[in-house]
């Protein structure tokens, strides 16, 4: 079988087994940089360029003007490139459907406020391409804007003075009752998108969450496929256990004053490393809190967990990672590490890998927001809604990349 990724190499483990951590160090960001441009750079920024345009020229450039000063060099040059080719008739444009096109322009704007830097992580980029390819569809105009986690409420004020929107999305953010003031004053409708679980009050129409109960069920299931046989449930016998490592950044504690849905955790962080610890009880848990879930996290959790029998890991970087450090210590890797946020990635990889179903949040919130736009004028929401999408895991086996 040929790897789509480039394996680390006999070398690497001898300066690793020798206890050289500069030596080891200098092949692992070595692997990494064959990792990055073992992409197609011309794909990745046809990707990039395709969903910028789909936000609008104007918006973009004004997300990305104070950018620089935070990316990666790497990341730089596909901002130059993008920047450029919003200049240029885009290689591949989203056609709306003749349906959509029929109809009349409503003129309803509807801003997306986010903390996280352009280009950013798949999941993020996913998002926002759902929510803005709902919108085509109705016809609203998005715009793109960078908002401070400090200070949300002068960062809402500063948008709803430039953009004038009718109304907001946010990214994986929890806005706190002062947050929400300028909002609740102009009645503008809000619609969340993965923030921490509360009964919020209006003009938040609704908070699109995971519905993460499936998460251990599908776990559990796959974890039985990949490792026959129960193992023993006596605390006698629970250093017999096989030992499953769950990867994730650190549990949060959350802070906003409203009450929660139904008493659950409010952390969907925190509720998503529960799901995945009640699906493992079969096996002897662990836990690898990292800093991020980029690649370069992937070998510390080896080297403490070297003798783990199954991986869990809440990126799909990591479990890639992963993966190719176990072929270069010659170590099986078919059925013992799962991913997060079914990436392409994971695919190439034949990794399975857990799926939020980000195509429906898009639907999910534009959806809200239509119910706002065509209501009456007097006729106004009466309460908050919860709405979930499936969270679920995409099965693959080494015989998916042969």
């Amino acid at each position: 079988m040929d790897h789509p990724l480039p394996q680390i190499g006999k070398s690497f483990f001898e300066q690793f087994a020798k206890g050289d951590p500069v030596a080891a160090f200098a092949l692992w960001n070595q692997w990494l940089a064959n990792r990055q441009r073992r992409v197609d750079d011309n794909a990745r920024y046809r990707k990039a360029l395709e969903i910028c345009v789909e936000l609008g020229g104007a918006s973009i450039r004004h997300y990305l003007s104070r950018r620089h000063q935070f990316l990666s060099e790497s990341n730089l040059d596909l901002l130059d490139r993008i920047s450029h080719g919003l200049n240029q008739q885009p290689p591949r444009r989203a056609m709306l459907p003749a349906a959509a096109m029929a109809r009349p322009r409503r003129g309803h704007r509807v801003a997306l406020l986010t903390q996280l830097e352009v280009p950013s992580e798949r999941y993020h980029m996913q998002l926002i391409r759902g929510i803005v390819r709902a919108a085509q569809l109705h016809n609203l105009a998005v715009s793109l804007h960078e908002v401070s986690p400090i200070d949300l409420a002068s960062s809402i004020d500063r948008v709803r003075a430039n953009f004038r929107p009718d109304g907001l999305v946010m990214l994986r953010m929890t806005p706190t009752p002062r947050d929400l003031e300028p909002l609740s004053r102009s009645n503008m409708p809000l619609v969340l998108v993965h923030a921490d679980r509360f009964i919020y009050p209006l003009p938040v129409l609704a908070n699109i969450v995971p519905k993460q109960n499936l998460l251990a069920a599908d776990l559990r299931a796959w974890a039985e496929t990949s490792n026959p046989g129960p193992m023993p449930t006596r605390e006698a016998q629970r250093s017999k256990a096989k030992k499953a490592v769950v990867v994730a950044v650190q549990r949060e504690t959350p802070t906003a004053a409203y009450p929660t849905v139904d008493g659950i955790n409010p952390s969907i962080r925190n509720d998503r490393i529960d799901q995945v610890g009640m699906a493992l009880r079969q096996f002897r848990v662990e836990y690898a809190w990292v800093d991020g879930y980029g690649f370069q996290q992937a070998m510390g959790v080896y080297r403490r967990h070297p003798d783990a029998d199954l991986y869990v890991s809440l990126s799909d970087e990591i479990a890639v990672g992963l993966k190719h450090i176990l072929i270069a210590a010659k170590k099986p890797w078919e059925g013992r590490i799962v991913g997060f946020d079914d990436s392409p990635m994971s695919r190439e990889e034949g990794l399975p890998s857990f799926s939020q179903s980000l195509d429906a949040v898009g639907s999910r919130v534009v959806g809200k927001l239509q119910e706002f736009f065509s209501a009456s004028p007097d006729s106004i929401p009466t309460k908050f809604e919860e709405l979930a999408v499936d969270v679920h895991l995409e099965m693959r086996y080494l015989a998916d990349v042969r």
